[in-house]
């Protein structure tokens, strides 16, 4: 249903997870490639959401893991379709949950 993008593009990808939200308007694809920058020791991970309805372009987020969630943000009782990531600061070695709002752009101005 989607192309790989990026570093999951690369013949060295492992695919690792495969997601679908609810609404069946968005797919993430996790996984992981080989890290030169260690002496190719190490790997990263990598994630790839999509619109099926191609209303934007794929985006990259650096990850392991991604789940997608409905919210209510408030009590307007209308419920948003929330993407949850999952990643790690190789620099920092600390783990950050991140949270955006469907339709928000994904680009971390609703990030929680």
């Amino acid at each position: 249903m989607m192309e790989r993008n990026g570093p999951l593009a690369l013949p060295d990808a492992q695919i690792l997870d495969y997601r679908m939200d609810p609404g069946g308007v968005w797919l993430l694809l996790s996984g992981i490639t080989g890290n030169d920058d260690d002496g190719g020791e190490g790997i990263d991970g990598h994630m790839q959401l999509f619109s099926v309805a191609g209303k934007q372009e794929p985006e990259m987020f650096q990850g392991f893991a991604g789940c997608f969630g409905v919210f209510r943000w408030d009590d307007d009782g209308l419920a948003d379709t929330t993407l949850w990531l999952f990643s790690r600061n190789k620099d920092k070695m600390t783990t950050t949950l991140e949270i955006y709002e469907a339709g928000s752009g994904w680009n971390g101005t609703t990030n929680c």
